[in-house]
């Protein structure tokens, strides 16, 4: 199969913030307890809880911001509980999760909070996101919040920070006022408007602790944009990011592909990959929102903070998921880079165990495809997005085309090096790609690193960590510059030049 990608490396593409490589940590399921966090002890825990081998695949991973602690956890939260001395902290029952069982919501031992978070941001160059608990807490206490995070400690909140081991303020940027208000499970659930009269009650408590921040207004990805539409003229110039949330499949679909799911072939693998388009829709609906109905001279941007694959609630304990999940994200970061302007925030949910980017036992750690598709762009992406055409063949899905082939151009800050992402979303058949390359001369010398498995559902184990990794190669161009690319594989080709 043949196709064709064309970049202009002197396009003025926008800038791509490594706030769009992001996670989310979640008291949910296996995601902290015994994923992330052990209770079992031992040496060389990273702040006594996070064991060396999964402090590692988290840092392979480069995140750009991480989200804690929710997600639907964070309105029954009460951050003062996770702090100070860890002997003396409360366990909690899981307000949230623990409606579903005890495997979804385990009791909260308090062991991971604020700083332990804030110290793990530190420690990987993420920049945290907060979400303030509007479900069931008050804007006195999300304000407090704030103080203790970035007061001085001159201030009651700051000198409580500055006792439990931190001098200097964590100065947190991104915080969320409250998560999925229109949820009917969510603790606080209410309409657009009582949220908005919420978020602006939050907003002048937390502001005036630090009128710096920048708040996440609760969005949602409806058809018909209501929702949206009455929190931003609600909020006026009180929010700076819209949150969006989505899954594939849709509830609505999800027994259609469970039957599906049951076969391994075609027809599922196509299914999962068309999903990218839906949520290219439902971002696309939600930025036309915010650009009809953001305040003169404020607009307000989307954080699409929660996106992954999710096909079983108890994925939500424990899953590993493989390489056709990894071929996802990677379209799905592609995507991303090219509605940066728009979409500057967004984190796949969720870091470990719960739909899996990673997948721990507490002490040893892999990554998944997923796991490795981040790797593949986290180290490879330039700081600039370069408008790109593809020319291929397409697959009809349910009176839908697929493109076969995914592509998206990165341009690093020398202005020397040009990333090429491509996702080759064929099942069977591989591709030659041939490129042009406008307002460039590359050189003969490049390099090609790519995920693939002859299995296109081929997961990694404890047994087989790196059954399906990354590979490298350099190779030297042809002219025209062609690339052939294995069925269902995502690829990174590094090209350097001279403009």
């Amino acid at each position: 199969m043949e196709a064709k990608v064309r970049v202009d490396a002197q396009a003025e593409g926008h800038l791509i913030p490594r706030t769009i490589y992001g996670h989310f940590l979640e008291h949910l399921g296996q995601c902290i307890n015994e994923g992330l966090w052990t209770e079992r002890g031992g040496e060389d825990l990273f702040q006594g809880g996070i064991a060396r081998p999964v402090l590692e695949a988290i840092r392979s991973l480069r995140p750009g911001l991480i989200r804690y602690p929710g997600g639907c956890f964070a309105d029954g939260y009460h951050w003062q509980d996770g702090i100070g001395p860890r002997e003396k902290r409360p366990r909690r029952p899981n307000r949230m999760w623990s409606r579903f069982g005890k495997a979804l919501g385990p009791d909260d031992h308090n062991h991971f909070g604020t700083d332990e978070f804030l110290a793990l941001c530190q420690e990987l160059g993420a920049e945290p996101m907060l979400t303030v608990n509007v479900g069931s807490g008050t804007p006195e206490e999300a304000a407090a919040w704030v103080e203790y995070c970035n007061g001085s400690e001159s201030t009651y909140w700051g000198q409580q920070r500055v006792m439990n081991g931190r001098a200097e303020p964590w100065a947190v940027k991104f915080w969320c006022v409250g998560n999925e208000m229109w949820n009917p499970g969510e603790f606080g659930f209410c309409g657009p408007s009582t949220y908005a009269q919420r978020l602006l009650r939050f907003s002048s408590a937390m502001r005036a602790k630090d009128p710096e921040l920048r708040l996440v207004a609760v969005g949602l990805g409806d058809p018909w944009n209501w929702w949206n539409r009455v929190v931003l003229e609600g909020v006026g110039p009180h929010a700076d990011y819209l949150s969006i949330h989505a899954y594939y499949p849709a509830l609505f679909f999800l027994n259609h592909f469970i039957r599906r799911d049951r076969r391994r072939n075609a027809d599922s693998f196509y299914w999962v990959m068309a999903g990218v388009e839906d949520f290219g829709r439902i971002l696309d609906r939600a930025g036309r929102a915010c650009v009809r109905h953001s305040p003169p001279g404020k607009p307000v941007r989307l954080a699409f903070d929660e996106w992954n694959v999710w096909y079983s609630l108890r994925h939500i304990v424990r899953s590993n998921y493989g390489l056709r999940e990894g071929l996802f994200a990677a379209s799905v970061l592609n995507l991303l880079q090219r509605l940066a302007e728009q979409v500057p925030i967004a984190c796949i949910a969720q870091m470990v165990n719960v739909l899996g980017v990673v997948v721990s036992d507490g002490r040893r750690a892999f990554l998944t495809p997923t796991g490795q598709v981040f790797k593949l762009y986290t180290e490879n992406a330039g700081e600039r997005w370069l408008p790109s055409e593809v020319e291929c063949e397409s697959l009809a899905m349910a009176g839908k085309r697929l493109p076969v082939l995914d592509a998206s151009a990165t341009l690093d800050a020398s202005g020397e090096r040009l990333a090429l992402f491509l996702v080759n979303r064929h099942y069977e058949q591989g591709v030659t790609v041939e490129l042009e390359l406008q307002g460039c001369k590359p050189g003969h010398a490049a390099t090609l690193e790519w995920l693939c498995h002859e299995d296109p559902l081929a997961r990694n184990t404890f047994e087989e960590p790196e059954r399906v990794a990354l590979a490298r190669e350099e190779i030297t161009l042809s002219d025209p510059p062609r690339v052939k690319l294995p069925p269902h594989c995502a690829a990174c080709l590094n090209l350097t030049f001279g403009v």
